[in-house]
């Protein structure tokens, strides 16, 4: 079975959860990370806007911005390019070409520091994720990987032994499934 294929199943599978189930693995890992000690030590937070039945990271964001954090979400630029823009009450946000929401790019808001990421994956195969096949988190954090901490958040079922991987692929400091 190709990665294309795994992807697609997972995918498939993934938009089939039930509200309930997201909620609890949400909550879950959410109580997770906001004990987890690079989360309490991190100023930069690098998070996402779930999209497609991803983990929910909405709970971190909201603790974040009312703790002391530098909220970051990534804003897609061009093919395989993105950059993280910092968040706040204000933020004035919008759908980018992947019906992701994202903050308006805007340069005054744009944040390159060391942090915490947390990385969203379609699959994974111990410590490398499968995402979408753009290479967006490939290409951001092929540069960052020492000084951006990496925790890439799953479902149970995302892992999957049969996923190949190339040298484009970074591998993360730890996924961690719920």
């Amino acid at each position: 079975m190709t990665n294309n294929e795994i992807r697609k199943n997972l995918l498939v599978y993934r938009n089939s959860l039930s509200m309930e189930y997201m909620r609890e693995k949400s909550e879950k890992m959410t109580e997770d990370i906001l004990n987890d000690s690079h989360y309490k030590e991190a100023k930069y937070v690098y998070l996402y806007y779930p999209i497609n039945n991803e983990i929910n990271t909405e709970g971190i964001i909201l603790h974040a911005l009312t703790h002391d954090k530098v909220v970051l979400l990534p804003i897609i630029l061009s093919s395989g390019d993105m950059v993280f823009g910092q968040i706040n009450d204000i933020t004035t946000f919008r759908k980018n070409q992947y019906n992701i929401i994202e903050p308006v790019l805007d340069p005054k808001i744009i944040v390159d520091q060391p942090g915490l990421m947390i990385v969203p994956l379609v699959g994974f195969n111990d410590d490398v994720r499968l995402g979408y096949g753009k290479q967006y988190y490939n290409n951001y954090l092929n540069d960052r990987k020492d000084s951006i901490y990496t925790i890439g958040v799953a479902y149970d079922f995302q892992e999957n032994k049969n996923i190949s991987f190339d040298e484009r692929d970074i591998h993360l400091n730890e996924i961690r499934k719920y």
